[in-house]
């Protein structure tokens, strides 16, 4: 799925935000974030166990999943939305 330019334009101002707390080298910066991504990939492996046969995973994407999260923007850093969270948990399912 392809990013419309309002959507792009808002999250690079949502990186510039962030950007005013956390001062990081861009190649720190990846390397957080793939260590952030083995880890989910670890504990869901270690701690899940492997559901049999063919599974179907369904996200609500109704309006009312736009509803942003509790915790706010600093909590989450990218994940504003129920509907962003509902779709990292389906797809750390797979």
């Amino acid at each position: 799925m392809k990013k419309d330019e309002s959507t792009r334009m808002k999250e690079e101002e949502e990186a510039k935000e962030a950007e005013q707390y956390i001062k990081v080298n861009p190649e720190t910066g990846k390397l957080y974030i793939e260590a952030l991504e083995r880890a989910i990939k670890v504990a869901v492996n270690k701690n899940l166990e492997q559901i049999e046969g063919n599974t179907a995973i369904f996200a609500d994407v109704s309006g009312s999943m736009n509803s942003p999260i509790s915790g706010g923007s600093r909590a989450y850093g990218t994940i504003r939305t129920c509907l962003d969270c509902a779709l990292v948990l389906g797809l750390m399912i797979k």
